[in-house]
């Protein structure tokens, strides 16, 4: 059974029967409801163990992501934020449109702002 997820990977799970030809056919005709179900829900679950995603089914932000978002959300630019991290600008806003991919959006403000919301980030209180 292929199975096909919203981001692109490919999975396939298979089973392999005793039966004689017509008897195998029979089985596999009224298993195969049950086979795709069972595929689909295996395939989130290894995702899940191997770390693709979290809990709430995204792609989990990486560390140096989630110092970027927190350090733009004190309101650094990226040179400054490179200056914190010591690494390139270029590096930080690397990380930024990362991030910003992941959240699904498509300014570094509302990439904050959901990060905050879903708990990802957890920036100072004024």
């Amino acid at each position: 059974m292929p199975v096909h997820s919203p981001h692109g990977e490919l999975g396939v799970l298979s089973f392999v029967l005793s039966h004689d030809n017509e008897q195998a056919r029979a089985t596999t005709e009224s298993a195969k409801p049950y086979i795709q179900l069972l595929a689909a829900h295996l395939h989130e679950a290894v995702r899940r163990v191997a770390g693709l995603i979290e809990n709430n089914g995204k792609l989990p932000l990486t560390i140096r992501e989630q110092e970027c978002l927190r350090w733009a959300a004190d309101g650094k630019t990226s040179w400054e934020i490179a200056q914190l991290l010591k690494t390139s600008e270029r590096t930080v806003n690397f990380h930024l449109n990362n991030a910003m991919l992941k959240l699904d959006v498509t300014t570094r403000q509302h990439a904050v702002a959901k990060a905050t919301l879903q708990g990802l980030i957890h920036p100072k209180l004024f």
